[in-house]
């Protein structure tokens, strides 16, 4: 019962922010919004928007079916437009070749689809002030990403290749979205998320820079994505000296043998020293 207490008690705080935010008018101004309204001003003037290689592919896509609607476009020739945003893949444009691959069915169709990356996290919009649900849902916490990409190589990811290369978001950007999401949201957990959290080469940095900044809170900062190799006493001291985290060390496999195998090269003294 207590437990319950604390988590209504936890949404009305978040559902209070929520209704004052909203009252001020913030919300409509924050977030991917704001970004995407950026977006298209900037095309507007004929400028060439910020990151304009990937991080607002989205909006490129609605763009594109806006367009092709408004242009009395059926379906296929939806398809046809779609084909032609670099980056987007359009599986009913395509058959199985005769070399094994793919091979296109309509001219609209590259025969090889480009892959799009972000090259600089810190320069593409971030939704620092996301939308506070009134519903109970999993992730109930200011979610902030660090780093993309792995070079771990486990073999059974198949996020570790798809995301690659590696790119780190500065400590000074992760620590302002951390500190306005929490202000936005009256969220009482942050989670520093990636696949390997503890490979950001500036993490140490931003824990000491967040434990200073949420000295006193009930604010809790959590790390979904631990490595037994790369986390230690020092990196556990930072994390607990606000309100205590859960942490999870898996030992991945059961046996060295099965670790060396799914190629985790985590040993049984890593996990007995984290």
């Amino acid at each position: 019962m207590e437990g319950h207490g604390r988590g209504d008690a936890r949404r009305g705080r978040a559902a209070r922010h929520a209704r004052e935010r909203n009252a001020a008018g913030r919300l409509r101004r924050r977030g991917l919004h704001a970004a995407v309204r950026a977006h298209l001003r900037e095309r507007a003037r004929g400028a060439r928007p910020r990151g304009h290689r990937a991080a607002l592919g989205a909006v490129e896509i609605a763009q594109t079916v806006r367009g092709a609607r408004q242009a009395g476009a059926d379906r296929a020739g939806v398809l046809e437009a779609l084909a032609r945003v670099p980056g987007v893949y359009v599986p009913a444009l395509y058959a199985p070749g005769p070399d094994g691959g793919l091979a296109p069915l309509s001219a609209a169709a590259p025969e090889r689809v480009t892959r799009r990356v972000v090259p600089d996290l810190d320069a593409e919009p971030s939704v620092a002030c996301p939308v506070v649900p009134f519903v109970d849902v999993v992730h109930d916490r200011v979610t902030v990403e660090v780093t993309r990409g792995c070079t771990r190589g486990c073999r059974f990811c198949h996020a570790g290749m798809v995301y690659r290369p590696v790119r780190e978001r500065t400590a000074d950007s992760i620590v302002r979205d951390v500190m306005a999401g929490l202000r936005c949201t009256g969220y009482e957990e942050v989670s520093l998320t990636s696949l390997s959290t503890t490979d950001h080469s500036q993490l140490p940095d931003v824990l000491r820079r967040l434990a200073r900044r949420l000295e006193g809170s009930a604010v809790a900062v959590s790390l979904p994505s631990l490595r037994a190799d790369a986390f230690g006493v020092r990196m556990a001291q930072l994390v607990s000296r606000g309100k205590k985290p859960g942490l999870t060390l898996a030992p991945e496999a059961g046996t060295q043998r099965m670790r060396d195998v799914i190629n985790k090269n985590v040993t049984e003294d890593d996990l007995l020293a984290a």
